[in-house]
């Protein structure tokens, strides 16, 4: 069920190809990878997380952007855009110390940029909440750091060719840099994918305890950002979502754990059981011995009356007799 594009797809369009003959500098054809997928939760990934947030999300069918291939002309857009100005507001949005706060801001170099969980909708109608299924099945399991937009239509519902953007990321101490891989999805897709994303919502999903979780998000502080120009993300939904990994073995114990809970339970109830096929017997048996003594009282007085009944026959014959030796003497 799963269609796989391992060569790069083109990504001008016939217009963009056309504007790049006049245009010298923009001579360099993007290139991205693409999975068709039936459903989300076939979407072929390597890593164990990924593996457990992929297994969380919807059956529905969607188209998986997995990497784009960087050009000089990315790197050129990369370097003017994060400057100095932006990564130090940037910084400031994040009231974290070393321990949760990785540096964001890596060189962009020639090679591809690989893509965690870039999706394009088919459905004609769904929402951020259908996509990731039991992801954010409740409210505490995830966060919309910029409330300004928590109304906007890309949490509300998406329609066919719309696009969110999810990084994925084991430790909570790569908040900033994961943030950061959005926005610079966000600043050079159009480049990268021309015309391939209509972008309705973005985020990070993270492992980590429930503490960690709310400590993070309670210091991510997007309204300190005080640079030139605003970052993409503050645009558009963006969500912090939390997903504890599993450990396997202790899912695994404890499924051993629920079956034998089961099997006590099982064996409790038959234990029960038996006690009162056990009581029934009781009275079967106590039932079966009335009637064998009804049955022998039955027996007793049909004798008993068949006795009676030969003793009042005896008298007739004897009565019979007597009056037949009456007679004679008479005569």
């Amino acid at each position: 069920g799963i269609e796989i594009h391992d060569d790069f797809v083109a990504g001008m369009s016939g217009s963009a190809a056309a504007s790049s003959e006049s245009e010298p500098h923009h001579a360099e054809a993007p290139s991205y990878e693409v999975e068709e997928v039936k459903s989300l939760r076939e979407a072929h990934v390597f890593n164990d997380f990924e593996k457990q947030v992929f297994s969380c999300f919807s059956s529905q069918p969607v188209t998986i952007f997995k990497k784009f291939k960087v050009t000089e002309q990315l790197k050129s857009i990369h370097s003017t855009k994060f400057d100095a100005d932006f990564r130090g507001s940037w910084s400031k949005m994040f009231e974290l110390d070393s321990t949760y706060f990785s540096k964001p801001f890596k060189k962009l170099d020639i090679g591809d940029v690989q893509l965690d969980c870039c999706i394009k909708v088919k459905q004609t109608a769904t929402t951020v909440h259908e996509i990731f299924g039991e992801l954010l099945r409740d409210d505490k399991d995830y966060q919309v750091i910029n409330a300004d937009v928590r109304d906007n239509e890309g949490l509300k519902g998406l329609v066919s060719g719309d696009c969110v953007a999810f990084e994925i990321s084991e430790s909570l101490s790569l908040v900033s840099q994961k943030m950061f891989q959005i926005e610079r999805l966000l600043e050079l897709h159009e480049q990268a994918m021309p015309g391939e994303l209509r972008m309705k919502a973005v985020g990070v999903i993270f492992n980590g305890s429930r503490q960690e979780f709310e400590y993070v998000k309670a210091r991510i502080k997007p309204d300190r950002w005080d640079g030139r120009c605003k970052p993409k993300i503050l645009s558009l939904p963006f969500l912090l979502v939390h997903a504890e990994r599993i450990n396997v073995y202790l899912g695994i114990r404890s499924m051993q754990d629920k079956l034998e809970q089961i099997e006590d339970n099982v064996n409790q109830k038959f234990e029960a059981v038996n006690q009162k096929f056990e009581v029934v017997n009781e009275n079967l048996q106590t039932l079966q011995a009335q009637v064998s003594l009804l049955v022998a009282c039955s027996w007793t007085y049909s004798l008993a009356s068949r006795y009676r009944r030969g003793l009042e026959w005896l008298d007739g014959v004897v009565r019979d007799a007597e009056a037949a030796r009456r007679i004679q003497e008479l005569a």
